[in-house]
C-alpha cells in the first residue's frame, strides 16, 4: 500500500520540512478580516479578507468566532475560506453559489466550520458547518466545493449544498483521517445533552455516513484530538454540587471504528473556579496546552499517569492580559497561536522544556479573533504532486510470503540517480544484514507470525541534477557606463545585470558554479562581481600585458586570456594564450598563438583574437579575429587551427554547449550564430538596444537544478504459513465402510489419484495425499494413512436355557479383553468365559477390544425355566410352646409364590386372622388371647411365579 511519496525540489538552496509541512494549512482567514500567511518566514499578515458575512450587533459581543480556510496542498496558495455561512474564493469574493451554508447567521459558533478534502478527489472539498449553541436551528450541515468550477476559483456544486446531517446543539467540529487511510472521521457532540456523547461520522469517497458512532463522555464540553489521532481531550467532571470542574478528561480515540473510550480524569483545579476548555496538543503528542478563561497551562502527557500529569502543570505567563482567553491552535511553523481577549499571541517553542518556552509575542492589532481555523489533515498520499524519480518508486501493495522464517525484501532503485540514504522501518523483527540496504532479509517475530502480517516502510533519500532551460549570453559594454547585461539569443532582448563603476574590462569570463563574473582591465587589472549580490571584488592591480579576450572553462575551472606583451605602437605583436589565477591575478603563458595584432588596446585588429569561447565536449577554445577568421585553439599548447572565414569586426565570442553552436557579437549590436566546424553564419539576431563599445561576450548556462527527494512507500507483508494442511492423524476404521477427508476454504485441490474435489472419500486401506493452496496462494501437502478393519466378537453358551437355580458358562471369542453386563450373578466380569446363575431370563452383553483396538460387542440370552410345586398346607398345629417350633404356628410353605392371601375363620364364621404375606403365620391367638382348641376354616389364594393360581379352602385343627 502506497502511503506517501513526495519530491522536494532544491535549486541551489535546500529547504527541509517536517511531516506536517503539507501546505494546506498555510493560509489562515479568521476573525474580522484577519489573515496569516505561513508561506513567508516569519509569517505575514495579508489584508483584504472578507470575513465575516454578518456584522455586529447580530454577532455576540464584538468578535466572530469560528472559521475555516484551506490552501493548495502543494503550493500553499489560498483556495477558499468560510465562516460557516458564506464561502469566499482566493480573490476574497463570495463563490457564486456559496451563501447560506447553514452555519450561524445570527450569533456565532466557536467551531463554525471544518473543511475536509473529498477522499479520492484532488479538486473537491466538503465544508461542514455547525450552528451556534444559542440558536441550534440546523445542527450540522454540509456542502461540496468543486475547485474546477468558476474558472478554477471554485464554487459549491448545485444540489450538494446545505445538506442536513445531524441535529445537535453543540459547537465542537473537527476531522481526522481514519485508520484505513481512505476517509475521515467528522467529530462533534451527540444530540442528547442529558446523556453526553461524542458523535463520529465517517466520510469516504462514497459520501458522508449519516449514522454516527456514539461514544459516551462525562461532559459535552469543548474537545480536541491530538495529531496522531490517538487521544481526545475534553472538559472534565463536575463536583457533586455541579459547580466546579475537577479537571479534564483524556480518552483513547480509535481511528478504525471512531470510538472514544477509556477515560481518565486529570485532577486539576484552576484557582478561582476557572474551567480548562481551550485545548491544543503539540505535534508530537507529548504535551497538552489547556486554557481557562484567564490562565494557560502546559501538561506533560508522557507518563500516562493522571497524578503525574496533573503535577507536571506549568503555567504560561501572559503579561498584561486584556481579556479572557479563547482558542488555541498550532501553526504550520510549529508555534502555538493563542487568543487572549481580542488579540492573538504567538508562543514560540511550545514543545521545549518549560523554562525555554517563548518568546510570547502579540501579533499586530489587525489580527484578532476569539478562535482560530481548525487544522486540515490529509489522507496519506492524498493528491501530492509526484515527480520523477518518486513517481516510479513503488514497492507494491502486498507481498505474500509462504513460510515465515525470513522475508526477502527487494526495492527497485534503478530510477534513482543518486541514493544518499535508505532505511527500512516498521515491524519488530530483524533486518539482515541491516535495514539500510535495498534488499535485506527480514526475520519476523513470533508475534508477527501469529498475527499473520507485518507492515514495513522504506524511505529513500537521494539527489538528482539537471541543467535548466534557457541559457543566456553575458556581454560587457566598455563605454556605456561599463554595463554587464544579459542578451537573449532568441530575440536579442537585454536585461541589465550590473554597473561595474568604470573598470573598463576588456576580457571577461563567467564562473557559473559561484555566479562570479571575472573581468580584466587594460589598466586596473583583474576584478570580479557576484552577479547574485552585486558585490564587486578587486583581485590585482594592473598588468604589463595587454589583454584582448577571455573565457572561463566551467568544466575544469580555468580562466583563459589572450594578450600581447607591449611593443612599439604600430608594430605587429604575437598574441599569447594565458591561464589566469582568479585568486591572485597571476598570468601563466600557455603558448604563442602565432596570430599577430597591430593594436595594443581594446581589440586586436588584423588577425588578432578578439573573442574566446570554450567547448567542454572537445576541450578546445575557439577564437574569432578582427578580420573575421575562426580558429580552433589547443588549450594545452596554444596551437591554432584555422577553421575558416566568418563575421568580421566581432568583439566577443561565446559557446552554447546545449546546441553546439557559437555566438559572436559585432560592434553594430548584432548577434551571429556560427557553425563551430565551418565558421558559416547560421542565423542573425539584432539586439534590441545599441551598445557603446562591446569588448567581450560569454555564455551563462542555465542554473543546475538539484533535486533532493525523499520517497516513502509502505508494504503490507502477509506472513502466510505453508504448513496449513492437516488431514488428521493416521486413522484405523473399525467396521466403517467409508471415510470422508476434507479441508474447506482452500483452492487448487489435487489428491493422489488426480481428483480435484474439495472432498475425498476413501473406501479401502491405503495412503491418501492432498496438495492444495490457501487464499494467499501458498501450497502445502499432507498425507494420511487409513486402515479399514472388519472386527467382531462372538459369545456362546450351552445350554442357553436352564432351570431356575442352575448355572451355565458364557464363552466369548474374538477379543483381547472383555467386559460383561449386567454384572450380577456372574462369576467374572472381565474374563472370556464367566459362569452365570441368572434368577430370571437375562440378556448378557459382552464388550471386547480386539488386537487392532477395535471396540466390538455381542449379546446372548439365557432363558430361565421355573417349575412350581403344590404349596404345603399343614392340617394341625399346637401353639403351646412345648413341641417342635414348626408346630407352634400355622404356615403355608411354597417358594413359587408371586401373590398370596390367607383368611382364617372360627366355627361361627368370624374372621380371626388375615395375611397377604406367605412368611406371616398364624400363632393361634385372636385379639391377643389364645384361641380355643378346635377346628378352624381357612380360605387360601396363591398366584405362583409360573402363572398358575391356587384357590383352596380347608380346615386346620388347633390343639394345646
Amino acid at each position: 500500500m502506497k502511503v506517501i511519496k513526495h519530491l522536494i525540489i532544491f535549486i541551489i538552496i535546500v529547504n527541509c520540512h517536517d511531516s506536517f509541512a503539507q501546505f494546506q494549512n498555510n493560509q489562515w482567514r479568521f476573525g474580522f478580516g484577519s489573515s496569516i500567511d505561513f508561506n513567508t518566514t516569519p509569517p505575514s499578515f495579508p489584508t483584504g479578507a472578507a470575513l465575516p458575512s454578518i456584522l455586529p450587533p447580530l454577532i455576540t459581543g464584538t468578535q466572530i468566532e469560528g472559521s475555516a480556510s484551506v490552501a493548495d496542498k502543494n503550493s500553499g496558495e489560498l483556495l477558499f475560506y468560510t465562516d460557516g455561512v458564506t464561502v469566499w474564493n482566493a480573490q476574497d469574493e463570495p463563490m457564486p453559489n456559496g451563501s447560506n451554508l447553514g452555519g450561524s447567521d445570527v450569533l456565532s459558533s466557536y467551531m463554525a466550520a471544518v473543511i475536509v478534502p473529498l477522499p479520492g478527489s484532488c479538486d473537491k472539498y466538503y465544508i461542514f458547518c455547525i450552528d451556534d449553541y444559542e440558536e441550534g436551528n440546523y445542527g450540522i450541515t454540509y456542502s461540496l466545493v468543486d475547485m474546477t468550477l468558476d474558472g478554477g476559483l471554485g464554487d459549491v456544486i448545485a444540489g450538494q449544498k446545505t445538506i442536513p446531517l445531524y441535529d445537535n446543539e453543540s459547537e465542537i467540529l473537527m476531522a481526522y483521517p481514519n485508520n484505513a487511510g481512505d476517509g475521515y472521521w467528522l467529530i462533534s457532540n451527540g444530540a442528547d445533552p442529558a446523556n453526553p456523547s461524542i458523535a463520529a461520522f465517517e466520510v469516504t469517497e462514497q459520501g458522508v455516513n449519516p449514522i454516527p458512532v456514539l461514544s459516551p463522555v462525562n461532559f459535552n464540553g469543548s474537545g480536541r484530538l491530538n495529531y496522531q489521532g490517538t487521544k481526545f481531550v475534553c472538559t472534565g467532571e463536575l463536583d457533586p454540587t455541579g459547580s466546579t470542574f475537577l479537571g479534564f478528561q483524556l480518552y483513547d480515540f480509535n481511528t478504525a471504528n471512531g470510538q472514544i473510550t477509556s477515560p481518565i480524569n486529570i485532577p486539576f483545579s484552576v484557582p478561582g473556579g476557572d474551567v480548562l476548555q481551550y485545548f491544543e496538543f503539540t505535534f508530537d503528542g507529548n504535551f497538552l496546552y489547556a486554557g481557562g478563561n484567564f490562565s494557560l497551562y502546559r501538561f506533560d502527557l508522557t507518563s500516562g499517569n493522571p497524578t503525574t500529569i496533573a503535577a507536571s502543570a506549568t503555567q504560561i505567563p501572559i503579561d498584561n492580559q486584556t481579556g479572557p482567553n479563547g482558542g488555541a491552535q498550532l501553526g504550520p511553523d510549529g508555534n502555538l497561536y493563542y487568543v487572549i481577549g481580542s488579540s492573538v499571541y504567538r508562543i514560540e517553542n511550545p514543545d521545549n522544556p518549560a523554562a525555554s518556552i517563548g518568546p510570547i509575542n502579540v501579533l499586530p492589532d489587525e489580527v484578532n479573533s476569539t478562535s482560530l481555523p481548525p487544522w486540515i489533515h490529509l489522507l496519506p498520499g492524498d493528491c501530492i504532486t509526484l515527480e520523477e524519480p518518486c513517481a516510479s518508486f513503488d514497492l507494491g501493495d502486498t507481498l505474500t510470503v509462504c513460510g515465515t522464517d525470513t522475508v526477502q525484501l527487494q526495492a527497485d532503485l534503478s530510477s534513482f540517480p543518486i541514493v544518499t540514504g535508505l532505511s527500512w522501518t516498521g515491524g519488530s523483527g530483524t533486518f539482515i544484514p541491516s535495514n539500510t540496504i535495498a534488499a535485506p532479509r527480514y526475520v519476523p517475530t513470533a508475534a508477527e507470525r501469529a498475527q499473520g502480517f507485518v507492515n514495513l516502510s522504506l524511505q529513500v533519500d537521494g539527489t538528482n541534477s539537471s541543467a535548466g532551460q534557457g541559457g543566456k549570453l553575458i556581454a560587457y559594454d566598455h563605454l556605456s557606463e561599463d554595463l554587464i547585461f544579459y542578451i537573449s539569443p532568441l530575440d536579442g532582448s537585454i536585461d541589465t545585470i550590473q554597473d561595474n563603476a568604470g573598470d573598463d574590462w576588456i576580457a571577461t569570463g563567467f564562473e557559473s558554479a559561484t555566479s562570479t563574473f571575472y573581468g580584466i582591465s587594460a589598466f586596473l587589472g583583474l576584478g570580479s562581481i557576484d552577479i547574485q549580490s552585486g558585490v564587486e571584488t578587486p583581485i590585482t592591480f594592473g598588468y604589463q600585458e595587454n589583454i584582448f579576450a577571455g573565457e572561463f572553462d566551467n568544466t575544469n575551472g580555468i580562466f583563459y586570456a589572450v594578450g600581447v606583451l607591449p611593443s612599439p605602437l604600430g608594430d605587429p605583436a604575437n598574441q599569447q594564450l594565458y591561464s589566469v589565477n582568479t585568486s591572485t591575478g597571476a598570468l601563466t603563458v600557455i603558448g604563442n598563438l602565432n596570430l599577430f595584432t597591430n593594436s595594443v588596446l581594446y581589440y586586436g585588429d588584423g588577425d588578432g583574437i578578439n573573442g574566446l569561447a570554450y567547448d567542454p565536449q572537445d576541450n578546445v577554445l575557439y577564437g574569432i579575429s578582427y578580420n573575421g577568421n575562426l580558429y580552433r585553439i589547443n588549450v594545452s599548447n596554444a596551437t591554432t587551427t584555422l577553421i575558416g572565414p566568418t563575421q568580421s569586426d566581432c568583439r566577443g565570442l561565446a559557446f552554447d554547449a546545449s546546441t553546439q553552436k557559437l555566438w559572436a557579437i559585432s560592434s553594430n549590436a548584432t548577434l551571429y550564430e556560427i557553425d563551430k566546424n565551418t565558421g558559416s553564419t547560421l542565423s542573425t539576431v539584432p539586439c534590441q538596444e545599441e551598445f557603446g563599445f562591446i569588448t567581450s561576450l560569454t555564455y551563462a548556462p542555465p542554473a543546475i537544478e538539484i533535486q533532493e527527494f525523499t520517497c516513502t512507500d509502505s508494504l503490507h507483508v502477509v506472513l502466510s504459513s505453508n504448513n496449513f494442511l492437516n488431514l488428521g492423524n493416521d486413522t484405523l476404521l473399525c467396521n466403517t465402510p467409508e471415510f470422508t477427508l476434507s479441508q474447506p476454504g482452500l483452492t487448487n485441490y489435487l489428491w493422489q489419484d488426480g481428483s480435484e474435489d474439495a472432498i475425498f472419500t476413501p473406501t479401502t486401506t491405503g495412503l491418501f495425499t492432498l496438495q492444495a493452496s490457501n487464499l494467499d496462494g501458498c501450497v502445502d501437502t499432507d498425507t494420511i494413512s487409513i486402515q479399514f478393519v472388519n472386527a467382531s466378537v462372538t459369545v456362546t453358551a450351552s445350554p442357553s436355557s436352564i432351570l431356575l437355580g442352575d448355572t451355565v458358562q458364557l464363552i466369548a471369542t474374538g477379543g483381547e479383553s472383555y467386559s460383561w453386563n449386567p454384572e450380577d450373578e456372574l462369576s467374572c466380569l472381565s474374563c472370556a468365559s464367566p459362569f452365570a446363575t441368572p434368577s430370571e431370563t437375562t440378556t448378557y452383553i459382552v464388550t471386547a477390544i480386539d488386537s487392532f483396538g477395535c471396540l466390538i460387542t455381542d449379546t446372548i440370552r439365557i432363558e430361565v425355566d421355573i417349575l412350581c410345586k403344590e404349596p404345603f398346607i399343614p392340617t394341625i398345629f399346637s401353639p403351646n410352646g412345648k413341641g417342635n417350633q414348626v408346630n407352634e404356628t400355622f404356615c403355608i410353605f411354597s417358594d413359587c409364590v408371586e401373590q398370596f392371601k390367607l383368611l382364617i375363620h372360627n366355627r361361627w364364621g368370624e374372621e380371626i386372622f388375615e395375611s397377604e404375606d406367605i412368611s406371616q403365620c398364624w400363632d393361634g391367638t385372636f385379639k391377643g388371647s389364645e384361641a380355643a382348641t378346635g377346628t378352624y376354616a381357612y380360605n387360601l389364594f396363591i398366584r405362583q411365579i409360573d402363572g398358575s393360581q391356587i384357590n383352596k379352602t380347608g380346615t386346620i385343627t388347633l390343639v394345646r
